[in-house]
C-alpha cells in the first residue's frame, strides 16, 4: 500500500479559542479510502500560533461498525513537527488516556514498529499530511 493511492474524505472542522494567547486552537476529523474500502479514519490537532507545538494525529482502524468490538479497534498516536525540523514519530498513549478508553485497542510505539500493520499506517500518515487540504498552512 502506497500514499498515493489512498483517498482522503476531509469531515468536521472546529477551531477553538487558545487560553493561553487568544489564537485558535484547530481540530480536523477525516477519512481515508482505499479502492476497495474505507480503511480509516483520523483525527488532527494544532495551533497555528504554536509552531513549537506538534500536530498530534490520531488514526483509526480496524472494525468501526455498530457491532464491531474494541479488541477489533484500534488507535494509533503520532506526532508531527514541521519546526526546527520536519519529522514524525509514534507516541505511546498515558496511562491517564489509557484508562478512559473503552471504545477501542489503544497502540503504542511497541505495538506497531516491525508489525505488519507498520507501512499501513505510515502510507495513511503520508495521505494525510499529503491530501487533507486544511493541513495545507501547517505541512508546507
Amino acid at each position: 500500500m502506497d500514499w498515493q493511492s489512498l483517498k482522503i474524505e476531509e469531515a468536521d472542522c472546529t477551531h477553538t479559542p487558545c487560553d493561553c494567547c487568544n489564537s485558535t486552537t484547530t481540530e480536523i476529523t477525516g477519512y481515508i479510502l482505499s479502492e476497495t474500502q474505507d480503511l480509516a479514519w483520523y483525527n488532527a490537532r494544532w495551533s497555528p500560533a504554536h509552531p513549537e507545538t506538534p500536530l498530534i494525529m490520531i488514526v483509526y482502524t480496524g472494525d468501526w461498525s455498530d457491532g464491531g468490538l474494541a479488541t477489533a479497534r484500534w488507535g494509533s498516536r503520532i506526532s508531527v513537527y514541521y519546526q526546527p525540523e520536519p519529522g514524525c514519530s509514534l507516541l505511546d498513549w498515558e496511562s491517564a488516556q489509557q484508562e478512559t478508553i473503552n471504545s477501542f485497542t489503544p497502540l503504542d510505539r511497541n505495538d506497531i514498529r516491525g508489525s505488519p500493520y507498520e507501512p499501513e499506517l505510515w502510507a495513511c500518515v503520508d495521505a494525510i499530511l499529503m491530501k487533507d487540504q486544511r493541513l495545507e498552512n501547517f505541512v508546507r
